[in-house]
Parts: structure tokens; sequence; C-alpha cells
């Protein structure tokens, strides 16, 4: 039935084949009420609302049995399953996650104001060039937020399985290691001062998913340069 909804969402969304789809697969008696009564503008919208979640709940649903079977260990004794993999950053997803969720509330109040622009009136024609162009701005706005919070959501998932934003790698963590064994040893203090300077300023600031990972790269630098200048010190 999974792949049925996904042709669907991937086809011209005929109302009548999604209702149908929706009277087998939904389980909201009242949407089912509401979709048998016809084509309205409201109608539609929800019907490919309700379809997209029921999607998106089957895809989650199979993702996470795969996950069950690939990804944990099974005590048959026991009884229990052992995760194998874990969020290694939990502050910085619970970051990016705070400021996604946000972004997708703003996207959600700008869909609600559409929506009124468009009242269910069945003796008012809305698509006349006048009121097309009072929601053309609108429209676009939301189409381009769905699309960054759908964005949002993919770096969501990266940093819990990754540990990091996208655009950060392996290789950053090897330059800071490479840039402060190269510093010759009256560099060192110096170097160790301003990466703690760096790092203060930007803890006072409101923390965004980029300011956190900053932050982090300079607590990273900041291990490095202290044990090289404890080192130093004991020399």
């Amino acid at each position: 039935m999974l792949d049925t909804i996904i042709s669907w969402l991937n086809g011209t969304r005929d109302y009548n084949m999604g209702a149908a789809i929706y009277n087998v697969v939904g389980e909201n008696h009242a949407f089912k009420k509401l979709f048998s009564t016809g084509y309205t503008l409201y109608n539609n919208f929800k019907l490919q609302e309700e379809l997209q979640s029921i999607c998106n709940k089957l895809k989650a649903s199979s993702k996470q049995s795969h996950t069950i079977a690939v990804g944990s260990k099974y005590n048959l004794e026991e009884k229990k399953f052992t995760k194998t993999t874990e969020n290694s950053n939990p502050e910085l997803y619970e970051v990016q996650k705070n400021s996604t969720n946000k972004f997708y509330k703003e996207v959600m109040n700008k869909r609600a104001v559409l929506f009124s622009m468009v009242p269910d009136d069945q003796y008012t024609n809305y698509n006349t060039p006048d009121l097309i162009k009072a929601r053309e701005q609108l429209c676009l706005e939301i189409v381009e937020g769905y699309n960054n919070v759908s964005k949002d959501y993919d770096k969501l998932d990266f940093i819990k399985a990754n540990g990091h934003l996208p655009e950060l790698n392996n290789a950053v963590k090897e330059d800071v290691e490479a840039f402060v064994n190269n510093l010759s040893d009256f560099e060192v203090k110096p170097m160790l001062d301003n990466a703690r300077k760096a790092k203060n300023k930007l803890v006072i600031k409101e923390q965004t998913p980029e300011r956190l990972s900053l932050i982090q790269a300079h607590q990273q630098k900041i291990i490095l340069l202290e044990k090289r200048w404890h080192s130093l010190q004991q020399k």
C-alpha cells in the first residue's frame, strides 16, 4: 500500500483516486466522510496532507523495521533489543532540532494565512487574476519554506548519525590537530588565549547549529592547545 500512496503523490493526485486510497488506508472516519462529499479546495488539500502523513508514517515504520533487523542485537533469552548506534553529539542535535521546528512552525503559520484567503465558499471564484496575484508571493514563500524545512530535517538526521553538520568532516579535526602540532613553542600560549576568547564571545550569543559547531571546534582546539601548553611547562 505504501507504493500505491507514493505513486499517487508522485502522479497527478487525482482527487477521486486519492479519496479511494484514503478510504482503505485511513483511520479517521470523519475524514472518510468528508472526502466522500467530493472535491473542494479544502478537501483536496486535506486529502493530500493526510495521505502524505500516512506515507511518512509507513516509511518511518519500514525504516525502523529494517534498522531493527540489521542494526540491533536481539537476545532471545532476555528478549530485549540493544541499539548499536547512539547520537554522538546530542547538544548539537537538540539545537538543530529546535531551530528546524521553529522554522517549520513559521511555514505552517504562513500556510494558515494562505488558507484563510481561500475559505470554503462555493459561490466565490478565488481563481480570478487579482486574487491569484494576491496569493502569489505567499505561495512562493511557502513552497520555498517547505523545501528548506525538508533540507533542515535531512540535516537533523545527518547530525544524529554523524555527530556534526554535513558541511564538516573528519578533515576539519585533522586540520586542527596538524595546526596545533605545527605551532612553534612560543606561539602555543597566545593561540590558546585567542581560542578561549573566541569561544567565550560565541557562548554568550544565541545558539544556532552553526554557532554551536564553531564553539565545539574552538573547544577542540583549546583541549589540544592546553595539552601542548602543559607539556611545555613540564620541560
